[in-house]
């Protein structure tokens, strides 16, 4: 194709239905040395809804991706420590691309929903405070299909591996979801009493990887 000018669309139609459009692609001018972009978009309702945008160096953006980032709002004070599973909140969102991450209750917990199927990634960080030596930590990923232990801490070492009772524990779980599932985070210290806090400096990402 010659002489199309700065956009070019490709657009696939079902003329025994109400909203006639399934959806479209589309090469269009990029740029100031005008480079080709590619566009891919289907129809929602009748309205434009982009899928994946492929830029002329290679980048891809997939608009729709679910990707979520996001911390404790405040710190959480006297929450376990005495073995009590407590709930982890990232209410202060950096983004929810999809809307697929929910915060309910006092002090909130946050709960995340595979819009699809698919193989998704958690990973993150608890900054937990108060710590002493004899006191063991387990992190767990919970989802429908099992539940994960993502950090298992042994309370002999705390004293010499936190830094002034203070101890930040990273992790990463990959998750077989299927659509609707949810999946969400608890932590569990034990070996002392209830005055450990969790640090507003704890944050969670999750992302769609297959």
């Amino acid at each position: 194709v010659d002489g199309f000018g700065p956009q070019i669309i490709f657009r696939a139609t079902d003329s025994g239905a109400t909203n006639q459009a399934l959806g479209q692609m589309s090469f269009e001018r990029s740029g100031a040395d005008n480079s080709g972009k590619f566009r891919l978009q289907s129809k929602v309702a009748g309205a434009d809804n982009t899928l994946m945008v492929i830029y002329p160096t290679g980048e891809m953006q997939l608009p729709d991706q679910p990707c979520f980032l996001g911390k404790p709002s405040a710190e959480r004070t006297n929450v376990t420590g005495d073995g009590t599973n407590f709930p982890m909140g990232f209410d202060s969102e950096y983004f929810d691309q999809g809307g697929n991450m929910a915060h309910a209750g006092s002090p909130p917990a946050s709960t995340f929903t595979a819009p699809v199927d698919g193989r998704y990634i958690f990973s993150g960080s608890i900054t937990i405070s108060g710590l002493s030596s004899m006191e063991s930590i387990i992190i767990r990923v919970i989802a429908p299909s099992a539940s994960f232990i993502a950090q298992c801490f042994n309370g002999t070492t705390i004293g010499t591996d936190s830094v002034n009772g203070v101890l930040a524990l990273p992790f990463t779980i990959p998750l077989n979801m299927t659509a609707s599932d949810t999946a969400y985070i608890r932590l569990t210290v034990s070996g002392g009493g209830k005055t450990l806090d969790v640090s507003a400096l704890s944050f969670l990402g999750v992302y769609l990887m297959a």
